[in-house]
């Protein structure tokens, strides 16, 4: 019985590793896919601070949002930092195509930015 339950407990083991790496390299491929020319310009969002919300990108390294707050950001891999003066948020880039951005903020939500038409 010892054997039985020692087995089922190393393919779980195994089954489990092997699910990691593979999402970690399908991770490692999409991330490696963004564009920081891309990112340029400006985007629509779907905060919850309302859905007028944009923020804009600029060449430059600075970005503007439009509440009027503004400050620089950074991007390294698949990541995104934007710096104010008292706040340092980072968000994770999940997703991009020409029209569409996701960016996951901290632990709080995953926003989508759309560019306006």
């Amino acid at each position: 019985m010892k054997n039985i339950i020692s087995l089922i407990i190393v393919i779980v083991i195994i089954s489990c590793v092997s699910t990691q790496q593979n999402l970690s390299t399908k991770y490692q491929s999409m991330t490696e896919l963004f564009d920081k020319d891309e990112i340029q310009g400006r985007w629509l969002t779907n905060s919850k601070m309302g859905r007028d919300s944009y923020i804009e990108f600029h060449p430059s390294g600075y970005f503007d949002l439009s509440d009027g707050r503004n400050g620089s950001y950074t991007i390294k891999k698949d990541s995104i930092y934007l710096n104010y003066p008292t706040l340092k948020p980072k968000g994770r880039l999940l997703k991009q195509t020409k029209d569409t951005l996701l960016i996951y903020w901290g632990n709080t939500e995953a926003i989508r930015y759309i560019r306006p038409r």
